[in-house]
């Protein structure tokens, strides 16, 4: 792939998003989940020595085995918690950060210099749990105002195929050409984001997408995702990107250069050194 076509293009800027069917590599897709399935069946192995666990959960897939540990250990136990949010800071979250299909996206937006965004996340949405019922937000309401004019290339990225059943994205079309709005506590919600009060009247748009694929969209555009009604979790990437040259909104917090026609010495090129430049520092906001 060698970047967004125009009408792709066209549809990020004025819709605020776009959804690019199949152009992620399989294989850098099975790394990150090989990786998610190490460190949880590794947890899980010594949870069992030490006579925390009666099982290991040998017969459950991954998009289901953490959901069974769950009901064992309960919600945000150590297992869980090594691999959502930014903890997985592995090989293959850097391969999927760093891959050649989604730089060229990118820089069609962009251009040729390229930051990786300090701010990812690993996603694991539980079937019907509430802490990862998120309201209506724009990405940027977690950043610092500093970012409100960079320009930011956001992919969501499912590690299994997403539904309106299972908790794929909804987006408002056009909502990124509203301004930021204000974010705080939602009734209903365990998380911040914006009252119904200060949401534009358009409609969301459902925007299932299948492994393989993303979700593109800015900084500003509003979103949320639909409950997981299904039985097993519902597991995503969260990454972005900038001009290294703009602010990212997040100074405390080391994002790295993943292309530069510029600077081609400063590419980090390895997870390890990307791993180093994260020690010592809480990435969450």
């Amino acid at each position: 792939m060698s970047g967004m076509t125009e009408h792709q293009l066209s549809k990020f800027f004025t819709l605020g998003f776009v959804i690019v069917e199949d152009f992620i590599p399989f294989d850098i897709l099975d790394h990150v989940e090989g990786d998610i399935i190490r460190v949880v069946d590794g947890m899980i192995d010594e949870a069992y020595k030490a006579g925390r666990l009666s099982t290991r959960f040998e017969g459950d897939p991954f998009d289901l085995k953490l959901a069974s540990l769950r009901k064992v250990l309960g919600q945000g136990n150590d297992v869980e918690q090594a691999v959502t949010g930014k903890n997985l800071r592995s090989q293959g979250m850097f391969e999927l950060m760093t891959c050649g299909e989604i730089l060229d996206l990118v820089e069609s937006v962009i251009g040729e210099e390229i930051l990786v965004h300090p701010q990812f996340n690993c996603q694991a949405k539980f079937p019907g749990e509430q802490e990862s019922l998120i309201p209506w937000h724009q990405d940027l309401g977690f950043l610092d105002p500093s970012a409100e004019e960079t320009v930011m290339v956001n992919f969501w990225i499912p590690l299994v195929d997403t539904t309106t059943k299972n908790g794929c994205l909804e987006v408002i079309p056009e909502s990124h050409c509203k301004g930021l709005k204000p974010h705080g506590t939602v009734s209903g919600y365990p998380g911040s984001g914006i009252e119904t009060t200060h949401l534009p009247f358009s409609e969301g748009i459902a925007c299932p997408v299948r492994k393989g694929s993303a979700v593109v969209f800015q900084h500003r555009t509003i979103h949320r995702s639909f409950p997981n009604r299904t039985e097993r979790i519902r597991w995503s990437a969260d990454i972005r990107y900038c001009d290294p040259e703009q602010p990212t909104g997040r100074d405390n917090v080391p994002g790295y250069l993943a292309r530069s026609h510029r600077n081609p010495g400063s590419v980090i090129t390895g997870h390890r050194a990307w791993e180093g430049m994260l020690q010592g520092v809480n990435p969450e906001p």
